[in-house]
Parts: C-alpha cells; structure tokens; sequence
C-alpha cells in the first residue's frame, strides 16, 4: 500500500496495488475484482472509502505488446494512525 496524490481532488489516497507475480491466476485477479466492488458498495463509518480500482499497464512494457502483464490497483482513502505492525509489538 503506498501513499498517492489524487491531483484532481487535492487529496491523499491508500494506493494498493497487487503486482502481477502476486495475482497467480485468472482467480486470483477476479478475487481482486469482486472485492473491489464489494468494498466500493460500503458507507460505514467503520470501512475506508473506495474511489477507484482497475489495472495498471507494465511502464516499461511496449504498449502493444499483448503479453504484457498489468498489476491491479484499489485507491482508497488515506488513514492517518498508527501501524498495525506497531500496534500488534504494542499490545
């Protein structure tokens, strides 16, 4: 998950991306994708909003080469807080 910059809403977004050697199937990618959706349906004051999701051609790929694989992206909205890495050491 990195931080990004969503410049036509001036705001900081949760940018999670799932690389293609991480979504080992067809599967795995629709997993992704039902996901995305599910959590896009949600308003609680309890879920992170979702803005976008979709996929992200390979930059150094050439762009017709049919080959080329894509990672998966879920922009979200960015929470500010603690880590849960640092909260589970924690607790």
């Amino acid at each position: 998950v990195y931080r990004a910059r969503q410049e036509a809403m001036a705001r900081d977004v949760a940018l999670k991306i799932l690389r293609p050697e991480r979504a080992f199937d067809a599967q795995a990618k629709q997993r992704f994708v039902r996901e995305a959706k599910a959590l896009s349906l949600l308003t609680s004051p309890h879920t992170v909003t979702v803005f976008d999701f979709g996929e992200i051609p390979d930059p150094v790929a050439a762009p017709d080469d049919p080959a080329a694989e894509t990672s998966l992206y879920l922009a979200m909205e960015m929470l500010e807080g603690e880590a849960l890495g640092a909260r589970l050491k924690r607790e």
